[in-house]
């Protein structure tokens, strides 16, 4: 058991342990991944070089990371490289873990011929909190590419580093625009590259058309520099960002293919069409959901009076009521069987006779 492990407390302790340990009654605590692995053939330098990388990881991807290293270390090893080299290629222990948290790879650590030293340099580019895995896979893939160009055109790991400066702004270039060679070929400050990382955000373009408009503001601020005027003023005379950058979009749509923008403005009429018929309706709609029906008069009320101006000796209702009740079960029956079309011809009708029948049998009631 490690000094750290020693000095949590016991049901930690347990919790941590292996349950091949606590099968055999061991209560050992948190394992240290390089501890459980075979690592006899490798050099004692290399496994510290591999140990202070894992010491900044956590969780699972620790002990992936672990076997991946000495995995790999003992094939190069077999191979005939040398270990120093490797030491050396580990060397910069707090850069490669942030780019492994980064990127959940290590397969770039030892494949990318790059100096130890740019490491560090390679994570200020590469390492973006709102950038998801696979584009840090990807700017890391270019990025190692570009580095390794600029190696093999003469250029010294310091001039590189001098270069990139504190790489700020340049991570937010290189991720949108997807190039870096480009980049690096001015000479300008951060707060000079923080404004075109500005624009160039805003202008909301394709990567090629920000990589372009990145390259022309660029050439702006580095002909400015050469001609002998300061950050500030050039700053100042360059205006706000999202003025510029909505200037330089509207340009870059107008420059568009014709087939773009005869679909985009066919979507936009589309959506303005489906505006103006839909918030009508959903106004009808909601209404006739929230609204509740407000009765002003009583129909009822208004039939009463109406029959109530009717002088009682004339109203014609009891007499109805008391012919009705004098008939009984049978004459209903009776008038049911009746042929009522008959009553409406008249004498002319076929069964004119019956119904005369039915109506003086039933002369007191009518």
């Amino acid at each position: 058991m490690n000094v750290a492990s020693a000095s949590r407390p016991k049901w930690k302790q347990i919790l941590h342990t292996p349950l091949s340990h606590l099968l055999r009654g061991q209560i050992t605590g948190p394992q240290e991944p390089l501890e459980q692995l075979d690592t006899s053939d490798l050099p004692g330098s290399l496994v510290e070089a591999i140990q202070a990388i894992t010491d900044r990881l956590d969780g699972r991807l620790r002990w992936k990371v672990a076997i991946r290293l000495a995995k790999s270390c003992s094939n190069l090893l077999r191979e005939g490289c040398a270990a120093t080299q490797l030491v050396e290629q580990l060397s910069e222990p707090e850069s490669i873990a942030a780019l492994i948290r980064a990127t959940r790879r290590t397969d770039w650590i030892l494949n990318a011929p790059l100096p130890a030293r740019l490491w560090p340099t390679v994570e200020r580019i590469v390492v973006n909190q709102d950038v998801k895995t696979r584009a840090a896979r990807q700017m890391l893939n270019r990025v190692c590419q570009t580095l390794q160009w600029q190696l093999d055109g003469g250029r010294t790991p310091e001039e590189i580093v001098t270069q990139c400066g504190d790489a700020a702004a340049l991570s937010g270039l290189v991720y949108e625009t997807h190039s870096l060679g480009e980049l690096l070929d001015y000479q300008l400050s951060e707060p000079l590259m923080a404004v075109v990382l500005d624009v160039v955000q805003k202008s909301r373009l394709w990567p090629a058309e920000k990589r372009d408009v990145a390259c022309e503001l660029c050439d702006h601020f580095a002909d400015g520099i050469e001609k002998g005027e300061s950050e500030a003023a050039l700053i100042e005379s360059f205006g706000a960002p999202k003025t510029a950058a909505k200037l330089i979009r509207r340009a870059r749509l107008r420059n568009r293919p014709f087939r773009w923008r005869a679909r985009r403005r066919a979507w936009q009429s589309l959506g303005i069409l489906l505006i103006l018929i839909l918030v009508p309706w959903s106004v009808v709609t909601v209404r006739l959901m929230v609204a509740r029906p407000t009765i002003k008069f009583d129909m009822v009320q208004q039939l009463d009076e109406q029959s109530r101006t009717i002088p009682r000796e004339e109203r014609a209702w009891p007499l109805y009521l008391q012919g009705l009740s004098m008939l009984t079960k049978v004459d209903r029956i009776n008038s049911a069987k009746l042929d009522l079309a008959g009553m409406s011809d008249g004498p002319a009708g076929k069964n004119w006779p019956d119904v005369k029948k039915y109506l003086k049998s039933h002369s007191e009631q009518i």
